[in-house]
Protein backbone atom coordinates (compact mmCIF):
# COMPACT_ATOMS: atom_id res chain seq x y z
CA UNK A 1 0.00 0.00 0.00
CA UNK A 2 1.02 2.99 -0.83
CA UNK A 3 1.03 6.64 0.89
CA UNK A 4 0.13 9.67 -1.60
CA UNK A 5 0.29 13.24 -0.16
CA UNK A 6 -1.56 15.57 -2.29
CA UNK A 7 -1.91 19.54 -1.78
CA UNK A 8 -4.40 21.76 -2.75
CA UNK A 9 -4.88 25.09 -2.98
CA UNK A 10 -7.69 27.01 -2.57
CA UNK A 11 -8.89 30.63 -3.11
CA UNK A 12 -10.93 32.05 -0.11
CA UNK A 13 -14.22 32.16 -2.50
CA UNK A 14 -13.67 28.65 -2.86
CA UNK A 15 -13.06 27.69 0.70
CA UNK A 16 -16.33 29.99 1.73
CA UNK A 17 -18.12 27.15 -0.97
CA UNK A 18 -17.11 24.18 0.51
CA UNK A 19 -17.65 25.07 3.80
CA UNK A 20 -21.37 26.13 2.78
CA UNK A 21 -21.60 23.01 1.36
CA UNK A 22 -20.50 20.84 3.62
CA UNK A 23 -22.77 22.42 6.40
CA UNK A 24 -25.81 22.44 4.27
CA UNK A 25 -25.13 18.38 3.54
CA UNK A 26 -24.56 18.11 7.44
CA UNK A 27 -28.00 19.96 7.76
CA UNK A 28 -29.81 17.91 5.38
CA UNK A 29 -28.76 14.55 7.32
CA UNK A 30 -29.45 15.61 10.68
CA UNK A 31 -32.84 17.24 9.45
CA UNK A 32 -33.83 13.29 8.11
CA UNK A 33 -34.68 12.55 11.81
CA UNK A 34 -36.23 15.72 12.73
CA UNK A 35 -40.12 14.70 14.13
CA UNK A 36 -41.27 17.89 15.19
CA UNK A 37 -40.08 21.90 14.60
CA UNK A 38 -40.82 24.79 16.25
CA UNK A 39 -41.32 28.05 14.16
CA UNK A 40 -37.75 29.20 15.14
CA UNK A 41 -36.57 25.90 13.42
CA UNK A 42 -39.02 26.89 10.41
CA UNK A 43 -37.70 30.43 10.15
CA UNK A 44 -34.25 29.17 10.44
CA UNK A 45 -34.96 26.94 7.29
CA UNK A 46 -37.27 29.39 5.51
CA UNK A 47 -35.31 32.69 6.19
CA UNK A 48 -38.54 33.91 6.57
CA UNK A 49 -39.46 36.22 9.73
CA UNK A 50 -41.89 34.42 12.04
CA UNK A 51 -44.95 36.59 11.59
CA UNK A 52 -44.45 35.98 7.67
CA UNK A 53 -44.18 32.37 8.18
CA UNK A 54 -47.87 32.75 10.66
CA UNK A 55 -49.55 34.85 8.21
CA UNK A 56 -48.27 33.25 5.01
CA UNK A 57 -47.85 29.36 5.78
CA UNK A 58 -48.95 28.61 9.38
CA UNK A 59 -52.31 29.66 9.82
CA UNK A 60 -53.41 27.98 5.80
CA UNK A 61 -54.97 25.07 7.00
CA UNK A 62 -53.05 22.56 5.08
CA UNK A 63 -50.15 23.25 7.45
CA UNK A 64 -52.01 23.86 10.07
CA UNK A 65 -53.49 20.55 10.44
CA UNK A 66 -49.58 19.02 11.36
CA UNK A 67 -49.71 21.55 14.16
CA UNK A 68 -49.49 19.88 17.97
CA UNK A 69 -50.01 21.56 20.90
CA UNK A 70 -50.07 20.57 24.35
CA UNK A 71 -52.80 22.62 25.92
CA UNK A 72 -54.52 25.90 25.01
CA UNK A 73 -51.41 27.89 25.63
CA UNK A 74 -48.59 25.51 25.01
CA UNK A 75 -45.85 26.35 22.19
CA UNK A 76 -46.78 25.56 18.69
CA UNK A 77 -44.95 22.23 16.82
CA UNK A 78 -45.20 20.78 13.54
CA UNK A 79 -45.09 17.35 11.96
CA UNK A 80 -41.58 18.16 10.62
CA UNK A 81 -41.84 16.48 7.32
CA UNK A 82 -45.24 16.67 6.11
CA UNK A 83 -45.04 20.54 7.15
CA UNK A 84 -41.64 21.31 4.87
CA UNK A 85 -43.43 19.32 2.13
CA UNK A 86 -46.05 21.52 2.18
CA UNK A 87 -44.75 24.92 2.64
CA UNK A 88 -42.35 24.03 -0.21
CA UNK A 89 -45.00 23.12 -2.44
CA UNK A 90 -46.87 25.87 -2.07
CA UNK A 91 -43.95 28.21 -2.45
CA UNK A 92 -42.87 26.09 -5.59
CA UNK A 93 -46.68 25.73 -7.13
CA UNK A 94 -48.51 28.81 -5.76
CA UNK A 95 -46.21 31.72 -5.89
CA UNK A 96 -45.96 31.61 -9.49
CA UNK A 97 -41.92 31.51 -9.52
Amino acid sequence: MKNINVKITLDDEAMVTIKKEIKQQIEEYVRQDLILCDIDELERLTCMSKSYLDDCFLHDPRVRQYQRRRGPKGKRFWIYKPTVETIEYIVTHEWGI
